[in-house]
């Protein structure tokens, strides 16, 4: 069969280590508004524990972590810092984006879609 570029993954977080949400909504004004999104929240402190646990457990070895941090010229710039092929490593731009999609997410900064993000 044909690949799609889209998928379904849910969303979990946990509040002060006792409320879980696990659901479908992105926390941005479209996914309110405009898309179709479930979620379910409830209060759970052993099973908010756990997960809060096991994230800051794994964290380090599977996502960046974003730093704004001025320049040599003293311009705020993001860093980030995560394993790149087994090696902890500090980028200055999106890792895993090529110069042409980086570009293109430069030119979309000028379009008017400010209530979207």
């Amino acid at each position: 069969m044909g690949s799609s570029k889209s998928s379904l993954h849910a969303k979990t977080f946990v509040v002060d280590r006792k409320t879980v949400f696990i659901g479908s909504l992105n926390l941005d004004q479209r996914s309110v508004s405009q898309n179709t999104e479930i979620g379910v929240l409830f209060e759970a402190p052993v099973l908010a524990q756990k997960i809060a646990d096991e994230f800051e457990h794994h964290i380090d070895d599977a996502a960046f972590r974003v730093e704004l941090k001025a320049d040599e010229y003293g311009r705020e710039r993001l860093y980030w810092h995560g394993l790149v092929n087994g090696k902890r490593t500090t980028l200055d731009h999106d890792p895993y984006t090529s110069f042409l999609k980086r570009l293109g997410i430069s030119l979309m900064k000028w379009l008017p879609i400010e209530s979207q993000i």
